[in-house]
């Protein structure tokens, strides 16, 4: 069996809405300006190679101290690989989302993709 990891088919996708509302009251447009939650430490389900070329959506709620909650494979696939991606993704560290630049929780989805790693073996 070949190795396989799940590796990010885009960029982080923000879900329709973070949990920070802009406040109409505010003249200062910049002030309300939206960073996205970031990545900084992934780590790889293990995989089935029967499932290498699957994109499997991933939402989930980043926490404005960049711990992710909330985890849930959107995709109809079997519950034993749903299993070992809410539990891999719950290991992963993001920088969190900041609205005027005040760190705030969000809703994120995250397609990834099941790829071979580089340098498996057959």
């Amino acid at each position: 069996m070949k190795s396989l990891i799940c590796t990010f088919t885009a960029t982080v996708l923000l879900a329709s809405s973070a949990f920070a509302f802009p406040n109409p009251d505010r003249s200062n447009i910049e002030a309300e300006q939206f960073v996205p939650a970031q990545p900084l430490v992934t780590v790889a389900p293990e995989i089935s190679d029967r499932h290498a070329g699957r994109v499997i959506k991933v939402r989930l709620t980043i926490d404005s101290e960049g711990r992710p909650h909330d985890i849930r494979v959107t995709n109809s696939i079997e519950r034993e690989l749903v299993k070992r991606i809410v539990k891999a993704v719950s290991q992963w560290e993001f920088t969190p989302a900041t609205r005027g630049g005040i760190a705030i929780e969000s809703r994120v989805v995250l397609p990834l993709e099941v790829s071979l790693e580089k340098g498996s073996n057959a």
